[in-house]
């Protein structure tokens, strides 16, 4: 018997492809770096970020990156936009009795 579901957040319940390209390319334009390969960001989303720009922009220094990215993610008061259903999907699962629960390495708890 099924009693729990633990979901992953990032591109299954939120799309944070569409703002997160957004962002890197202004970040990549920022800093002067040869643009990378979007169709594999896009593919690569969800990777670890240390790991995805070590590969899509070799060389790129990843503490001023990051900390490019906090900055314009404060600007992203809104936040990301659900996928059409998820929150549909996760009330199913609640009304069946299953605990419900999400993974996540976004960050602070609070801001989900």
């Amino acid at each position: 018997m099924i009693r729990a579901a633990v979901l992953d957040f990032d591109g299954t319940l939120i799309d944070s492809l569409t703002q997160g390209i957004t962002c890197m390319k202004r970040i990549v334009a920022t800093l002067g770096c040869p643009e990378p390969d979007w169709d594999g960001v896009r593919r690569r989303w969800g990777t670890y970020w240390r790991n995805l720009l070590a590969e899509m922009l070799p060389g790129v220094d990843l503490e001023v990156f990051h900390e490019q990215w906090r900055a314009l993610e404060k600007e992203c008061t809104h936040g990301y936009p659900a996928y059409p259903g998820a929150r549909a999907t996760m009330d199913i699962l609640r009304a069946r009795g299953l605990a419900t629960a999400l993974h996540t390495n976004r960050g602070r708890a609070e801001r989900l």
